[in-house]
Parts: structure tokens; C-alpha cells; sequence
């Protein structure tokens, strides 16, 4: 076997030796273990915020979480923000689906008037199917075709049909119309009294002739279906039917078969559009429908959609007050809910939807056997406290004893902790959804500034190392305060900061980063006097080093510093919940590289004599391999790491560093080989995560497991997904700024005339193996990322302003 052979295996064995020697066995803890089926009530409360339970006196709601299990509800779908529609096309498909908010209310009893007929003629019309449905969603055409458009293998209408294929049923009751005008009365038209002598009345009325015609106004029919009592029920437009909550309990063709929406308002003119839920008729509506033996129940606590609308035509204190009374209502309604079902029920609340004003996290509970004073988690979230709107479909089906269908994307809800569930925790929920606000906020302006004080320094590094003249010293410094940024950002996290100026807090990781910067300085100051020969290279080789050590530390820990960091992700952004985001994999791949490129050049500068090889030594190699091991170990592992693509981009890269230290040059045969390790190091992970229990699995898991089990789907789609979220991206993102000032800065550095690199290389070998490492992890990194250019953008702000400072601060003479 010839070295470069050897050397590729050996890096892919080392990665499984450390894998499997660092790989914990783990499993949650299961909500339940009773296999047995129960009945299941599903309580909406649209709009609903922890703070709200912080805030409010709820006693039903309160005592009902305290002894549930309870997560913050991430409810982000498609978009970049959630319409209650797409929450509930969401709940009902257990996979990322979207619904204009023109159809998504429209799902109307068959008798009810539209479009100059009844809704069952309309249905008939728009599907060609015959209505059998007690609801009827007259959008589910339209719904139909947007979800296909997407790529995320929605079918709306997925959990109703599950359960009618099974022989199950389910039901809804809600009514969050915007409002309605009374039935207009009868006209009275008066007769004329007819001119009498003074003193004389006017004739009794069964005396008057009753055949006498009278003229009167014609009148318009009033637009008005009656109903019984004195709730109301009107024709409105397609806008003002708020009955979204249809589209969670209704089948693949778009019919809820056990229900009702119509009948259940009042007419309040205190209320937001002048109507109101009638609990007595809502609660009535429910007992019946549980009374007939549904398998699982939907109630829409729609007051609380109604009023969050209202919101926009009152003024800031009448609108809280209209919220408080909502809340109150909606309390003390589903108190009456939680009568009327039995113990061997479970129940779960969950918000589909945040406050129209502003994305948020929902609010999550679940009650029932073996559930109570728990954090709730799912394999897609992987964190304890955190659970995802397609999650609640498939724990739907679990509960009743059916099997998700393959277009589920969502994973089974389980406890994850227990914990003590009270106003304290309700309130620690509401600063963290507060807190993943504020990340979003300041998101924008860091990385805005952060790309602008990179092309800053790009440029200004041409031209003070073209010249060497005054500005040396300051641009060398500017390119460390780069290097300081991301520890800076990420250490942030452990501030939890959830309010504040966002110009306040953008300075301050700029202070903060200025300060660490002149730490690593005076670090290198100190090592000089020492072994001069180093002094280029310490100062950043400490930051970078800092930066590894920081995402490794927090990675083992848990990765609290990735969520609700401005390079982290937001469980309100829902692109990831636990492991590395693409930004974190992008500050760990390449300092992993420049670490052990810059510490295999600094020993070499600190020996004495020097070495005058080009190659690295054996024993180099070999602790080069380790580190970069350990590395791809820690980016990939599912309880970890968890990032595919992170494996795919660094292990050819890392393989081809190390090659490239070993004096080894790459061919296409060892290209070959490459291929083939990486493709075993991914299968390892793989391999790996599906021993794992079911509840615990990553998307590698699962991915692999719906298409071992020819479930379709998944792969194709992901791949084209992830395709064009690249290309959005490069043409969206102001990540995609820094990589024509980047690659002009390399340009300028390798041109023969010049020869700025190719002079350092000869004089420092190490470079050479850095160079090729990280140019092939920042190409990969884009190519196989959804994140695409935002991650070399991120490794550039790694490798170049590390050359930078060694090309200005490097002193041939010393070498």
C-alpha cells in the first residue's frame, strides 16, 4: 500500500476510532409507555405567548400546564412569517406547509350561503367531488397546488385522512369569523292615517280591508342565513371567515367529516367586531361531538385569533384590555373543555400562530399517561424545552395507534426532563422567546458590519502590504479585531441578552472584540522575547485556536452558545435546534485548519536550528491527523455536531491538507479514494444515528431511514431544496459581498509580479498545506450548505485575516 493510501485510511480509521470511542449511548425518556390508544383533545390558542401566562391570571390554563409536559412551540412553516393559516395547514400535513390568507378561512358548513348558491355547490364546483363532510374547505384546491410548488413534500390534510384510513375520526370546532351584522328586521311600513274629523280615531286594524294593497319600498333579501337562537351567522367576504383551524382536522380532499363552525358567535358590541364566542354553545358543540366517539377533537379557542386581528383598528391600552378579556374567556372555556372529557384523555395545547405583530414562540403543553411537570423535546428539535409545529401531527397518530404517513416530516413529542412548572418557568419561557427576538434583531446589523470592516480590511491589506509603510501596524491589528469577532459573538450568547439598542449591543461586540485583539497582541509580545522567529504568527494563531475551543467547549456542553446568537441559529427562524449551524461548522472547519497549519509552521520557527524540510515530520502528521480528527468527529456526530455537510466538505479537505504536509501530491486516483473514505466516514455517522432510539435520530437518520425503507421522497427533494436555498441566497444574502473582495485579496497575494504568497510559502511550508486545505473546505462548504456563500464568507473571515497579519508582520530576515 503506498503512503498517500496509507494516509487516507489511516485518517478515515482515526475518525472511526474516536467516534466510537467518544460516542455515548443515550435515549430520552419516553412520554408514556402505555401502547394502549387513547382519545386525544387538541386545544388552538392562537396568538398565545408564555408571557401571557407570566402576566395573566389563567387558572385553567396554569393548572392544566403544571401538571403537564411543556415546550416553547417553534412555528415557523415556509415563509418568514407565519399566517394562523399556514400554522394549521402545518399541524394538519406534520410537514412545513403554506396557505394564502385569502383561502385559508374558508371552510364552510354545506348549507351555508356562497358565491350566490350554498357552500356544498361551491365545494362541488371547485373539486368535482361530492360533499359528505360536515365542513367544507373551499380552498383546499388552491392549497393544493401552492404545497406542490414548494419542496418540502407537504399533503395538507394528511393527519385527518391517517386517521380515517385507520378507521379513526376526528373533528373541530371553531369559528374565528371577523365579525357579522345582525339579521336586518322585517320592514314595517306604516298606512297613511287617513284624514278624520276632529275627535274621531282611527278604525280598529281587523276592521281595515285586508285585501287593499299597499305600496311599499322594494327590499334587497337580506344576506343572511338565520340561525338558531341569536348567534350569529352571515355571508361575509372570503377574508373576514376565520375558520383555519379546519384545515388541521380536515382529509386529503379537503372535508372535515365531525364538527362545527356556523352557530357559535354572539353578538357583543363590546367585543372585537362586535361578536364573541358563546361558550355555552361552544361547549354544547364539543360534548356532542365527543359524546359521538371521535377519536380526537380540535377546539379553536378563537376569541383569541379574533382579538389579536382586532388589534390593528384599536388603540394600545383598548386593544390589551380586549386581550386580557379574551384570555379570561378563553380560560374559563377551556376549563369547561377539560370537564367534559375523561381521564384517560389527552389533551394538548398548542399556539399555531404568533401575535400578528410580531414572529414569537408558541406555547406548547401535553397532558396525559406518563406525561406531567416535564420539558417537552423532539427528535427534531433535540433540545430539552423545544418543540416544532410538524412534530404534533405524528404524536397525534402515535397517541391513537396509527402510523404516520411517509409525507410526515415531524417527529414523535417526548419528555425530555422533568421540572417544576409553574409562573417562574412560564416567565424564564417568556425571556427566552424575548431573547430569540432580540437575536433576530441584531442578526442584520453585526453581520452587516462585521462584512464591511472585512472589505475594509481586505482592501486595506493590499495596499499596507504592497507598500509596508505606516500602516502596518494598524491594519495588522484590524485584521485580529476580525479575528476576535466570532469567539466574541458566540461567548455573547452566555449573556442572554433580550432587550437593549441594537446599535448598543453591535458596539459592543466591536469593544469587545478591540480588547481581545490587544490581549492576543501583548500574548504574542511576550512569546517573541522568547522564540523571535514567532512573533507573526502567534497573536492570531491564539484567536483562531480560541475560536475552535470555544465551539468545541460549547458542542460538548450542550451548544447553548449556538441558540440566540447573531452566528447561531433562532428556534423562531427554525432552521436548526441543536447541534452546529452552518456558521459555527464554518468557524470550526477552518480553524481547525489554520490551527494546525499555523502550529506546525510555529514549531518549526521555534526549533533550533531550524528545519529545512518542506515536508512535515512523521510524528506531524500524525498529531495533524488526530486534531483534524477529532474535529470531524465532533462536527458530525448526531449528539453533536449533527452536520452532514460538514462531514462531506472536511474530510476531503482535511485528507487533502494532510497529503499536501506529507510532500504527497493529489491525483485522481487518490481523489478517488478520498471520495470513497468520505462516503465511509458519512455512512459511520449514519450507521451510528439509526442505532439510535427513534426519538433521538437526526434528518441523517431519518433521511436514510425513509429511503432504506422506500417511504420516497426525501432525498431528491432535500437535494433540490438545498439547490435553490444556494442560489437565493448567493443573490440575497450581504454575505455574498465579502467574496469578490476576498478572492481580489488572493488574487493579489498569488499573482506572480508580486508573489507575496508565493515568497511566505517557500519561507514557511505550512502555508502551502493551509492554502490548499482551506480553499477546498470554504468551496465544499458552499457547495453542500444551505447556508451557501454565508459559509466561505465566514471561513474567509478566518484564513485571510490570518495571512494578513503573518504577511505584514513576517520578517524574512528571521526565518
Amino acid at each position: 500500500m503506498t503512503r498517500s493510501r496509507s494516509l487516507v485510511v489511516a485518517l478515515v480509521a482515526v475518525v472511526l476510532a474516536l467516534f466510537c470511542a467518544v460516542v455515548p449511548t443515550a435515549a430520552a425518556e419516553v412520554r408514556g409507555g402505555d401502547e394502549s390508544a387513547t382519545r386525544v383533545l387538541v386545544v388552538t390558542t392562537p396568538s398565545l405567548r408564555w408571557a401571557d401566562l407570566a402576566e395573566q391570571d389563567l387558572p385553567n390554563l396554569e393548572g392544566f400546564l403544571a401538571d403537564a409536559d411543556v415546550a416553547k412551540a417553534s412555528l415557523r412553516t415556509i415563509g418568514a412569517r407565519t399566517s394562523i393559516g399556514e400554522g394549521y395547514v402545518t399541524l394538519g400535513a406534520g410537514n412545513r406547509g403554506s396557505v394564502s390568507s385569502a383561502d385559508a378561512g374558508l371552510a364552510l358548513e354545506p348549507y351555508e350561503r356562497f358565491e350566490e348558491g350554498t357552500a356544498a355547490q361551491a365545494y362541488k364546483r371547485r373539486t368535482g367531488d361530492s360533499p359528505v363532510g360536515v365542513l367544507l374547505h373551499l380552498g383546499f384546491p388552491a392549497i393544493e397546488r401552492l404545497n406542490n410548488r414548494f419542496l418540502y413534500g407537504a399533503e395538507p390534510g394528511s393527519l385527518g385522512q391517517a386517521l380515517a384510513d385507520a378507521g379513526r375520526s376526528i373533528g373541530v370546532i371553531t369559528n374565528a369569523d371577523l365579525g357579522a351584522s345582525p339579521p336586518p328586521e322585517e320592514p314595517q311600513v306604516e298606512e297613511p292615517s287617513p284624514d278624520l274629523p276632529e275627535g274621531e280615531e282611527t278604525p280598529p286594524e281587523e276592521e281595515m280591508d285586508p285585501e287593499e294593497p299597499i305600496e311599499e319600498e322594494p327590499v334587497e333579501p337580506p344576506d343572511v342565513v338565520d340561525s338558531e337562537d341569536d348567534t350569529v351567522a352571515t355571508v361575509l367576504s372570503d377574508g373576514d371567515y376565520g375558520r383555519a383551524a379546519a384545515l388541521m382536522a380536515m382529509d386529503r380532499t379537503g372535508q372535515v367529516i365531525e364538527g362545527e363552525a356556523d352557530g357559535l358567535l354572539d353578538r357583543d358590541a363590546t367585543a372585537p367586531y362586535g361578536v364573541r364566542y358563546d361558550n355555552d354553545a361552544v361547549a354544547e358543540a364539543f360534548t356532542t361531538l365527543w359524546d359521538d366517539g371521535v377519536d380526537v377533537a380540535v377546539v379553536e379557542l378563537s376569541d383569541l385569533d379574533r382579538t389579536d386581528s382586532y388589534r390593528r383598528e384599536a388603540d394600545g391600552a383598548a386593544a390589551n384590555e380586549l386581550w386580557a378579556d379574551a384570555l379570561a374567556a378563553s380560560d374559563e372555556l377551556f376549563g369547561a373543555l377539560l370537564e367534559a372529557v375523561g381521564p384517560d384523555t389527552t389533551v394538548i395545547v398548542v399556539s399555531p400562530s404568533s401575535p400578528r405583530s410580531a414572529e414569537s414562540l408558541g406555547v406548547f403543553g401535553i397532558s396525559g399517561e406518563g406525561a406531567g411537570g416535564g420539558l417537552a423535546r423532539s427528535a427534531a428539535t433535540r433540545r430539552a424545552g423545544y418543540v416544532a409545529l410538524t412534530d404534533v401531527a405524528p404524536t397525534i397518530l402515535d397517541l391513537v395507534g396509527v402510523d404516520a404517513p411517509s409525507s410526515m416530516t415531524g417527529t414523535l413529542i417526548s419528555r425530555s426532563k422533568e421540572t417544576v412548572v409553574d409562573d417562574d418557568l412560564f416567565s424564564a419561557f417568556a425571556d427566552a422567546t424575548d431573547e430569540a427576538i432580540f437575536r433576530n434583531e441584531v442578526v442584520g446589523p453585526v453581520s452587516v458590519v462585521f462584512v464591511v470592516a472585512q472589505i475594509l480590511a481586505y482592501i486595506l491589506a493590499a495596499v499596507a502590504i504592497a507598500r509596508r509603510r505606516g500602516w502596518t501596524k494598524p491594519v495588522s491589528f484590524l485584521a485580529l479585531v476580525i479575528l476576535a469577532i466570532p469567539p466574541v459573538v458566540f461567548l455573547g450568547g452566555a449573556l442572554h441578552l433580550r432587550d437593549g439598542k441594537v446599535s448598543t449591543y453591535v458596539a459592543g461586540v466591536f469593544a469587545a472584540a478591540v480588547v481581545l485583539a490587544a490581549i492576543a497582541e501583548a500574548l504574542a509580545m511576550v512569546v517573541s522575547r522568547r522564540w523571535p522567529r514567532t512573533g507573526a504568527f502567534v497573536a492570531p494563531l491564539s484567536l483562531i485556536a480560541a475560536s475552535w475551543a470555544v465551539q468545541v467547549g460549547d458542542i460538548l456542553t450542550g451548544g447553548g452558545l449556538q441558540l440566540d446568537t447573531a452566528f447561531g441559529y433562532s428556534p423562531i427562524v427554525a432552521g436548526r435546534f441543536a447541534g452546529f449551524g452552518n456558521l459555527a461548522f464554518a468557524v470550526i472547519a477552518m480553524s481547525a485548519v489554520t490551527v494546525v497549519c499555523g502550529a506546525w509552521a510555529t514549531h518549526r520557527l521555534a526549533a533550533a536550528p531550524a528545519d529545512g524540510s518542506a515536508r512535515a515530520s512523521g510524528s506531524t502528521v500524525v498529531a495533524m491527523s488526530l486534531f483534524l480528527a477529532l474535529t470531524i468527529v465532533l462536527i458530525g456526530a448526531p449528539m453533536w455536531g449533527s452536520d452532514v455537510g460538514g462531514v462531506l466538505a472536511t474530510v476531503p479537505a482535511f485528507t487533502v491538507l494532510v497529503l499536501v504536509a506529507a510532500g504527497i501530491r493529489v491525483d485522481w486516483r487518490r481523489g478517488l479514494l478520498i471520495v470513497a473514505g468520505t462516503i465511509v466516514a458519512v455512512s459511520a455517522f449514519a450507521i451510528v444515528d439509526l442505532s439510535r432510539p427513534e426519538e433521538d435520530r437526526t434528518h441523517l437518520g431519518r433521511l436514510v431511514s425513509r429511503v432504506t425503507d422506500n417511504e420516497g421522497g426525501g432525498f431528491g427533494e432535500t437535494l433540490e431544496r438545498k439547490i435553490n436555498s444556494n442560489i437565493s441566497i448567493l443573490t440575497s444574502s450581504v454575505w455574498t459581498l465579502t467574496i469578490p473582495a476576498a478572492l481580489g485579496l488572493m488574487v493579489f497575494l498569488a499573482r506572480r509580479k508580486t508573489g507575496f504568497l508565493r515568497d511566505l510559502q517557500e519561507d514557511v511550508p505550512a502555508i502551502r498545506a493551509l492554502l490548499a486545505g482551506g480553499l477546498l473546505v470554504a468551496f465544499l462548504g458552499f457547495a453542500l450548505n444551505d447556508s451557501g456563500v454565508a459559509v466561505p464568507a465566514m471561513m474567509f473571515a478566518v484564513l485571510l485575516p490570518f495571512l494578513t497579519y503573518v504577511l505584514l508582520r513576517w520578517d524574512p530576515a528571521r526565518r
